[in-house]
């Protein structure tokens, strides 16, 4: 089957009409930054700026400013020995600078003399009411923490935080802080325009500041999974009938293993938008390593590791072992070479198994995009999305899953239906 790219006019067409070729695998568990509440009350006081620097140490080993992130989402469920303080203002800034503007009194002010040349009188100096430069007063507050855990701190009765309740009282005395509740943002911004009216509240002295980093906001995550209708109906459609390709090629083979029907996988670049891996191509290197030996060749297709997907992922690594031939992993070729097949993108006919997607995991994939799914086997949302392993948490990597969706004008996905 030769895959015929769509026109421009075809291309315009569908985007037009909003049609959808995949769907996005995701995991419906809820993100860390939505566990947060909006608003946390906390207790602040008035410092002055030359015992700042000591104070904020202090505070830093009696009450510190916890970091909420995906390793601390069992908030409740905290252990005595990695205690959570929660609420969580590892997003907040320890101070805040309040500028306090006093404009000045009008007061006389002398100037040149002024010579009445048509008059008797001698000359004087005229007088004009001025106003004084306004003079800018900066006031230092401090976020000691907040009030639910330094209430449960002080509370007399508890008698387990006795020792860090006499410390806190002891800096509350020595700095001479006065303890005021105020509302500070329970979340870092979810966006730079939420960060901006954030900052203009209190005459643009600001709400409290906080901590923001464009790439981990809300904003820009949602931004980076956007997926166009171009690329869907471009270099994605591509690539995935270069995959029905490489499984139509097994079916014109002696040697085609009976699970491979309808199966193919290629990895692609998407920098270079060029293929790097065919399963079929491992496949080949591997019968020809034989040399014809027809024992190897009922062990190469006995071996259940040998899937389309896994193929793929070696003829990646065949490659690399390549570049390092007769030079070793000192081989500039090598060093500067792609390391697994990080970045990359796979597509393939089938939803990769169980075993195959935690490969595409240890292989640093970036997307994983398939036609068919498999409801006994499927690894990625076919068997449920627990079992999905993009989704799993505590991998020390994560991809992308996309699935095809049936499109009645587009002969993309007909033909795998047959």
């Amino acid at each position: 089957m030769q895959f015929i790219p769509m026109t421009e006019g075809e291309l315009t067409s569908a985007q037009n009409d909003q049609r959808h070729l995949f769907q996005e695998i995701v995991s419906e568990k809820v993100e860390p930054i939505d566990l947060l509440p909006d608003k946390v009350e906390a207790y602040i006081s008035k410092i002055e700026p030359k015992k700042c620097g000591k104070l904020i140490k202090e505070l830093g080993y009696l009450l510190p400013l916890i970091k909420f992130d995906d390793k601390q989402c069992a908030i409740h469920e905290a252990s005595e020995e990695n205690k959570i303080q929660w609420p969580a203002l590892g997003h907040l800034r320890r101070v805040r600078r309040i500028k306090k503007t006093s404009s000045g009194n009008f007061q006389e002010e002398e100037v040149e003399a002024v010579d009445n040349t048509n008059s008797d009188e001698p000359p004087r100096k005229r007088k004009k009411a001025t106003r004084n430069n306004n003079t800018t007063d900066v006031e230092l507050e401090i976020l000691l923490g907040s009030v639910i855990e330094i209430d449960n701190i002080l509370d007399e009765s508890n008698r387990s935080d006795a020792d860090l309740r006499t410390k806190l009282l002891t800096l509350i005395s020595y700095f001479n802080l006065t303890l005021e509740k105020k509302m500070v943002p329970g979340r870092p911004a979810k966006s730079q325009t939420e960060l901006t009216d954030w900052m203009n509240i209190d005459h643009a002295n600001g709400w409290w500041p906080t901590l923001y980093f464009k790439k981990q906001s809300t904003e820009y995550r949602q931004k980076e999974l956007e997926l166009s209708l171009h690329e869907q109906w471009g270099p994605m459609r591509t690539h995935l009938m270069e995959a029905i390709d490489d499984a139509k090629t097994y079916q014109g083979e002696e040697s085609t293993i009976s699970s491979f029907k309808g199966c193919g996988a290629v990895i692609v670049c998407p920098e270079s938008d060029r293929i790097v891996s065919r399963s079929f191509d491992e496949w080949s290197a591997k019968l020809q390593e034989g040399c014809g030996n027809e024992d190897l060749k009922d062990l190469l297709i006995g071996n259940p590791l040998n899937t389309p997907a896994m193929l793929a992922i070696q003829g990646v690594s065949r490659i690399e072992r390549q570049h390092a031939i007769g030079k070793g992993m000192d081989s500039v070729s090598f060093k500067s070479g792609q390391y697994l097949c990080t970045g990359y993108d796979v597509y393939t006919t089938k939803e990769p198994a169980i075993f195959e997607a935690m490969a595409l995991v240890h292989s640093r994939v970036r997307r994983v995009i398939f036609c068919i799914e498999d409801k006994e086997d499927g690894g990625l949302g076919g068997t449920g999305i627990e079992t999905s392993v993009h989704c799993l948490p505590g991998t020390n990597h994560r991809f992308r899953a996309f699935k095809s969706i049936v499109v009645g004008d587009d002969e993309t996905f007909r033909l795998l239906a047959v």
